[in-house]
Formats: structure tokens, C-alpha cells, sequence
């Protein structure tokens, strides 16, 4: 049995080792979008962009 419980935390490590992989990664995806719309000029679709990207960084 301690073959099994020692399969299935190595199991959960991986599984909590990949979910916070694919956050980091979300979060990088969500940071340049951020700053592309910075960047770009200004028109009211991008200031509605640049707003909803605001609240999510003050949301963590």
C-alpha cells in the first residue's frame, strides 16, 4: 500500500506543479496583452481592453 500513497502524491505534485505552470503562463499572456493595448493607440474598444485588464491585476 505505501507503493500506491506514494504514486498518488508524486500524482498530485505533478498534477499542482502543471496547474501553477499554466497559471504563470496565463498570467504572461495577460500581462502582454496588457501592455500591448498600452501601447497601441488609443481608440474606445482598447480603452474598455485596458480597463477590464486594470481590475484584473488588482483583483490578485
Amino acid at each position: 500500500m505505501p507503493d500506491v500513497h506514494r504514486a498518488w502524491e508524486d500524482d498530485l505534485v505533478s498534477k499542482k506543479r502543471e496547474s501553477s505552470r499554466s497559471f504563470r503562463e496565463k498570467s504572461v499572456i495577460e500581462m502582454s496583452l496588457f501592455f500591448v493595448t498600452l501601447k497601441s493607440p488609443r481608440q474606445p474598444s482598447n480603452d474598455v481592453v485596458v480597463s477590464l485588464a486594470r481590475a484584473e491585476v488588482r483583483s490578485r
